[in-house]
C-alpha cells in the first residue's frame, strides 16, 4: 500500500480493499508508522522497525477509537 497522510480525519475513511484480508496504510510523515485495516472493519495503529541485528519488529499501539492519533504518533516516534 502506498504511503498516505495519516491524520485524525483520514482514518475513518480508510478501509480494506475488496478481496483482501488486511492492508497496512503507511504514514508518509513517520516511516514505519501505519494503520492496519482488516476486512472485518477493525483498524489498528502499528509500528514496524528493524533492530540493530536486522530483525523486523512489529508492535500494535491500539485501535483508533481508544488510542488517539497524536498519542499513537508520539509512541511510534520513540
Amino acid at each position: 500500500m502506498p504511503a498516505v497522510e495519516l491524520n485524525g480525519r483520514a482514518v475513518p475513511g480508510l478501509s480494506c480493499p475488496a478481496g483482501a484480508k488486511e492492508v497496512t496504510c503507511w504514514s508518509d510523515e513517520l516511516p514505519g508508522s501505519g494503520l492496519r485495516c482488516r476486512a472485518g472493519g477493525v483498524h489498528t495503529w502499528r509500528v514496524q522497525y528493524r533492530t540493530k541485528t536486522g530483525e523486523m519488529r512489529k508492535h500494535t499501539l491500539g485501535n483508533p477509537q481508544t488510542a488517539r492519533f497524536a498519542a499513537a504518533n508520539k509512541e511510534a516516534a520513540r
